[in-house]
């Protein structure tokens, strides 16, 4: 693409209406509060974790999966508990609302039971066991049909046609039934999949594979844990012509994610955001924004957009994903202990404190653990959520709040706010500031990320290898 081009997240043409709610949605960002942890039915200590966390169309209700085998909806923006769906054999690993019906929702668990939910019944309305644990839904765009990863299988669900006897299937099975409602085989993989998703037309589906541990870069400290990464293949998609998928739309090698969370087709349909290797044989990563159409020099697969993180936060990194916008992007990162960012915190706030920049008031250690970035050529940061962290004299503390999934909250057209979930089962909802809220979380330099993403915007468009 041209050097100054900026290429519009919304399409080829930039309307005013939709200027304005970009607009809007940037400036409710920018004012998000501290956040508030959303009570639940049930302790955490029995709710355990938080895996994933989904939104209604409609921006009404959220449901989130539990440790507990549970799977909780929320109305949205009041975190009222509306419902708690119990019946799960395992832990439920992902979640998906209806993309037309907020009353609906499926889940899969690790106990390789998909179920699909009527929540205003509070009941199963479909269930399927299959052969291998459920790593990922996905309602196609329209609702009618769920992709499905089970294992090293990717499947096709007709769900609103009920299956006879609704019985177990092995893989065998699911090859050779073609009866209504019964689950039918898409593709096989080496490894096991990761994630499916759907892009918004429905002409494309997405699946990420997991990626075998190939041998240390040269040079690297052998003690670097090798970096957790899938394969993504964006297949054609066309449900009334199934057929094996031999002519993929992309291919990118590595992207650092462990789940759908990880990487996001962009509402508009015009982009996809993963966190790939800076080259093709690096043991470095960035976030990028890739292109899905042609246009002009750009190619399906170009960068438009990227910014470098160090390796801290790369293996800290579990979420990638779009505003309602498109022009909006959230990074969540999952902090563990002995994670050089914490320590390079709890270092900035010791010179914080020591140069009397805090007013001779110490402020609790915190880090960021969702920051926002504007998708634009400057790709910059509007916004950091921070969580507390512990990082006790002699011990090796961590963050309050690893996340392990971060979603926007979207509400006529806009992301209107984020929630996110925990390692411990906690849930936690930001929403625009009011009142004594409104100078709570300023993005100064006190309280900037000292180990955060460097910003490299691409202005000649890059292709990924």
């Amino acid at each position: 693409m041209h050097a100054g081009h900026t290429p519009q997240p919304a399409g080829s043409e930039t309307t005013a209406s939709s200027g304005l709610l970009a607009s809007k949605e940037g400036d409710t960002l920018r004012r998000l509060d501290r956040g508030k942890y959303v009570p639940l039915d049930r302790s955490v200590s029995l709710v355990r974790s938080t895996i994933s966390i989904a939104f209604s169309h409609d921006g009404r209700y959220f449901a989130s999966t539990h440790g507990d085998h549970s799977v909780k909806v929320f109305r949205y923006p009041s975190g009222e508990q509306i419902a708690c769906l119990d019946g799960h054999p395992c832990t439920p690993w992902t979640v998906r609302f209806h993309p037309k019906d907020s009353s609906i929702l499926a889940s899969g668990c690790l106990g390789c039971e998909c179920r699909v939910w009527d929540v205003s019944q509070g009941e199963c309305i479909r269930k399927h066991t299959f052969a291998s644990s459920i790593s990922c839904v996905s309602f196609n765009p329209d609702g009618s049909l769920l992709a499905i990863t089970s294992g090293s299988n990717l499947l096709l669900w007709n769900y609103m046609e009920a299956a006879p006897n609704n019985s177990r299937s092995t893989s065998s099975a699911i090859d050779d039934i073609r009866g209504p409602g019964v689950p039918r085989k898409l593709l096989g993989g080496v490894n096991p999949f990761h994630m499916v998703d759907f892009h918004p037309s429905g002409t494309m589906l997405m699946t990420g594979e997991k990626n075998r541990s190939p041998p240390p870069p040269t040079g690297a400290p052998s003690n670097q844990e090798e970096q957790f990464t899938l394969k993504l293949v964006i297949h054609r998609f066309d449900r009334r012509i199934v057929k094996k998928f031999d002519d993929p739309v992309l291919e990118v090698p590595r992207a650092v994610a462990y789940n759908d969370a990880g990487i996001h087709f962009s509402p508009c349909g015009t982009m996809l955001a993963a966190c790939i290797p800076v080259h093709e044989h690096s043991d470095s990563f960035k976030i990028a924004v890739m292109s899905l159409v042609k246009r002009n020099q750009i190619k399906i697969g170009t960068v438009m957009y990227e910014t470098a993180l160090d390796r801290g936060h790369v293996t800290a990194l579990t979420n990638l994903k779009f505003s309602s916008t498109s022009h909006h992007l959230l990074a969540g990162f999952s902090f563990r202990p002995k994670n050089p960012v914490l320590r390079g915190h709890a270092e900035h706030y010791d010179q914080t404190a020591g140069r009397g920049a805090d007013g001779g008031m110490r402020r609790p250690n915190q880090v960021g653990v969702v920051d926002i970035y504007n998708v634009s050529e400057k790709f910059e940061m509007i916004r950091s959520l921070r969580a507390d962290m512990d990082l006790t004299e002699g011990q090796e503390g961590g963050a309050e709040d690893e996340i392990n999934v971060a979603v926007f909250a979207p509400v006529f057209g806009i992301a209107d706010g984020v929630v996110y979930g925990t390692q411990k089962g906690r849930i936690r909802v930001f929403q625009q500031a009011t009142g004594a809220d409104m100078e709570a979380e300023p993005l100064d330099e006190d309280v900037a990320i000292p180990y955060g993403a460097l910003l490299f915007p691409i202005r000649n468009g890059k292709r990924f290898p």
